[in-house]
């Protein structure tokens, strides 16, 4: 994979950079998204790139009445400013895409300062799940936080997920303390959770064979399957992940979920969903980190994306373990998807950019 894939290069906010990425489609017509560190959504139109900002409405991001009742507070306290100047980052750490009854939103996780700063308890340490509309900003449904069973320190949402169930759209969230959330977006009421051993928060997840599930990982190097619907782990734990997972996506391969894992290691490895040991070789041409992933199917073949800390972002053929292409540039942030028919990765740079690249190369050898 070279330059000459790149099919746009888009300039965003010269003074922000891009947290996260994602593709989805307004009006027929298909768009990237791209989320800056300042809570604002910047669009643009594919082919033409032509561009809109919507700032999130950030003052609705204060919790409702009950969630404060739920925490113990009684009426005639102070429920905490709703209109408390907190500032974006915390409220907007990170973010996906998904569709809400035909409408297009952006889901988004907040960071460990979250929930504290429109508390004012320094205790609190808990990012919160929150829905937007793509075209207005504006906060759509409540706000979904839970706590921690243990001690209520659910700390940041570090990996989140919008997977599809029996049950509609459900976001899945990873936080910092190990806790796994499932969030049903139609009710914004929580489905299920779980008590990882995930303590960094790292996951994955997609609906294999109609069925949600998530993998997480961290810095115990051993990897856990869970079912999002009921919050059960299902399969064997899959330990010595060399090393410590940093990034985890998910994947079906030949009928079987399959996990690909990095981490400070340049090698990636691949685990059957629930197995004890790896599968096949290691995907190695890294010679740092792997701090990204995402995995996609390109014309029959399953792919996987990663962004390292070696400066590069590399395609790899899933199955064979081989490297697709020439390295790219690195990459802050990566997504992939389809555009009008053909599959894309999307890249958010350092330099504030945002780059489209054709993925169309990974599905022409065989």
């Amino acid at each position: 994979m070279t330059e000459d894939h790149m099919m746009h290069c888009f300039a965003g906010d010269e003074q922000r950079y891009i947290t996260g990425v994602a593709v989805t489609e307004l009006d027929g017509v298909p768009h990237v998204v791209g989320l800056n560190d300042r809570g604002f959504v910047q669009k643009w139109a594919l082919p033409d790139g032509e561009s809109a900002v919507v700032p999130l409405d950030l003052p609705a991001a204060a919790p409702e009445d009950e969630w404060y009742r739920e925490q113990g507070w009684e009426e005639g306290d102070d429920f905490g400013d709703p209109n408390a100047k907190v500032p974006a980052g915390h409220i907007a750490a990170v973010m996906t895409v998904t569709r809400l009854d035909g409408r297009p939103v952006v889901v988004t996780g907040g960071n460990e300062h979250d929930l504290s700063s429109h508390t004012g308890d320094a205790d609190m340490y808990a990012g919160a799940v929150r829905v937007w509309d793509l075209r207005t900003g504006c906060k759509v449904g409540k706000v979904m936080a839970g706590d921690d069973p243990a001690d209520g320190a659910v700390g940041a949402v570090c990996s989140l997920a919008v997977v599809s169930s029996k049950a509609g759209p459900i976001a899945v969230s990873s936080s910092e303390s190990g806790l796994l959330q499932t969030w049903n977006l139609l009710t914004n009421e929580l489905v299920a959770y779980a008590v990882t051993t995930g303590e960094n928060g790292v996951m994955g997840a997609a609906t294999i064979g109609g069925r949600p599930i998530a993998v997480t990982g961290g810095e115990s190097r051993t990897l856990e399957a869970w079912d999002l619907l009921s919050g059960e782990r299902f399969g064997a734990l899959m330990q010595g992940v060399r090393p410590a997972a940093q990034a985890i996506a998910v994947i079906e391969l030949e009928g079987r979920a399959v996990a690909v894992v990095g981490g400070d290691d340049p090698t990636i490895q691949v685990w059957e969903v629930g197995q004890e040991e790896p599968i096949g070789l290691a995907l190695a041409g890294h010679t740092s980190g792997v701090t990204d992933l995402a995995t996609a199917w390109v014309r029959g073949r399953a792919i996987v994306v990663s962004g390292s800390d070696d400066d590069t972002t590399r395609v790899w053929d899933l199955a064979s373990g081989e490297q697709l292409g020439e390295p790219l540039m690195s990459a802050m942030s990566l997504t992939v998807g389809e555009v009008g028919g053909v599959p894309v990765l999307v890249t958010g740079h350092a330099d504030t950019t945002v780059r489209v690249w054709d993925l169309s190369f990974a599905g022409a050898q065989r």
